[in-house]
């Protein structure tokens, strides 16, 4: 026969395990809580890095057009000089440096322009 104090013993053992047992089930509870937050952040930052990405290839984009107009401006300023030079040779002196001083000085904002914005 089993004594009343060991049945008290059992019930406050199955007490204790129901208190840890519901413990463990709101820990359980909070950490799915907080899973489900992590998981909502994290398909936030993908979502931004993507954004980030396609901004950047549009960026990226946006200099290469603009390297290709620089060289374009490059290439028709160093006509421009030969045009000079050709004009020294024939023509006046004074209109030949003035062509040189204002191919270089278009020569030289295309510079600036690509040092400041990390490429020369």
């Amino acid at each position: 026969m089993v004594s009343k104090r060991e049945i008290e013993a059992v019930v406050e053992a199955m007490e204790t395990l129901a208190l840890a047992i519901c413990t463990l089930l709101k820990s359980n509870a909070e950490l799915d809580r907080e899973r489900e937050e992590l998981k909502h952040d994290l398909e936030r930052y993908i979502s931004i890095s993507s954004e980030e990405a396609t901004r950047a290839e549009a960026a990226e984009a946006k200099l290469a057009e603009a390297m290709k107009v620089i060289g374009q401006i490059d290439n028709a300023l160093n006509d421009q000089f030969a045009a000079g030079i050709e004009e020294r040779e024939g023509g006046s002196a004074r209109r030949q440096e003035r062509l040189m001083k204002s191919g270089e000085e278009l020569r030289r904002a295309a510079r600036k322009l690509l040092k400041e914005n990390g490429n020369g």
